[in-house]
């Protein structure tokens, strides 16, 4: 398996960032400029997720859980992550409870 590099920098986007990028998550709190990046990338065939706007992404990311045996994933198609989230949690505090039956 290949090994990532993966660099967190705090300054303004520049759309050179996105040289020798193949995956771009948009996540600032500015809705234009997400949409910028969006536009950016699908310029230069980059896949990307915004995350205020399900509509825009070219990929959405489910809310997963691993506990043990099991693997869960939930997704909503990036139509309300906060309700992905929620049931989550709610599934993991269920498999915390103690259980009579082996997998």
């Amino acid at each position: 398996m290949e090994t990532l590099a993966v660099t967190r920098e705090r300054r303004n986007f520049a759309v050179s960032d996105l040289d020798g990028a193949e995956l771009v998550f948009a996540a600032t709190n500015d809705r234009e400029l997400n949409q910028s990046i969006g536009e950016a990338c699908r310029q230069r065939g980059i896949w990307v997720n915004i995350a205020d706007a399900a509509e825009e992404c070219d990929f959405h990311i489910p809310a997963r859980i691993h506990s043990g045996e099991f693997q869960i994933a939930i997704s909503t198609g990036g139509k309300d992550p906060k309700a992905a989230r929620e049931l989550r949690k709610r599934i993991e505090r269920l498999l915390a409870e103690p259980c009579d039956h082996k997998v």
